[in-house]
């Protein structure tokens, strides 16, 4: 199993459509980066600095993105189902229609609502 953590620095590395199911991948560095398609269930995404990033049509159920910043990063067409996120993270991302939430959130194109989060709240950190 892939551990990346410790703040790999792997801004706009391309990853598109690469396998990464269960990497550990916290902390890690990824501003930028292309992980359209890329399947990433169950992986460790805490704390990673996902801003700008590229995940159109990931698979990211069951990773836990808790505290991972993700402004401005692309989850159109990802799947989150299952995901580990707080209170407001998806705010400042970019989402559609085809972007699977986790329960909870079905229909929720806007802000995340309190009931599918896994903690967090309104000072969760959004990386500026």
């Amino acid at each position: 199993m892939l551990r990346i953590g410790g703040g790999a620095r792997l801004g706009s590395v391309n990853l598109n459509g690469a396998h990464l199911a269960g990497a550990g991948l916290s902390n890690a560095y990824l501003v930028g980066a292309d992980l359209r398609q890329a399947d990433l269930r169950g992986a460790d995404l805490r704390g990673a600095d996902l801003r700008g990033a590229h995940l159109g049509d990931a698979d990211l159920r069951g990773a836990n993105l808790a505290r991972a910043g993700v402004r401005g990063a692309n989850f159109r067409g990802a799947d989150l189902r299952d995901a580990k996120l707080e209170y407001n993270q998806l705010d400042s991302a970019l989402t559609d229609a085809t972007t699977k939430l986790p329960s909870g959130c079905a229909g929720s194109l806007g802000p995340v609502p309190p009931n599918c989060t896994a903690g967090g709240g309104p000072s969760s950190p959004g990386y500026g």
